[in-house]
């Protein structure tokens, strides 16, 4: 796995400062790169609505027996959506 640094990311919005500096706090570290065609415009938004589909099911099921999510799945999908990884 990659550490986040700012060379792996583009920060060219407030909120990617605001992603960037949450993950540095927490020693989050993001997904290996996908191959380029796999965070192309449209397959990178369906591989986020699959994440998404697949991160409640296991948030749920983690949450019946009492453990509930960090958010670094929300964070780690925030990069998916950008094309970063």
């Amino acid at each position: 796995m990659l550490h986040v640094d700012r060379s792996v990311v583009h920060l060219t919005t407030p909120r990617d400062v605001l992603w960037f500096d949450e993950g540095v706090r927490r020693g989050w570290n993001i997904p290996d790169p996908a191959p380029g065609w796999m965070r192309q415009w449209g397959v990178r938004h369906l591989r986020c609505l699959w994440r998404l589909v697949v991160d409640a099911y296991n948030d749920h099921r983690w949450m019946k027996i009492g453990m509930y999510p960090t958010g670094y799945n929300d964070w780690a999908r925030y990069a998916v959506l950008r094309g970063w990884c």
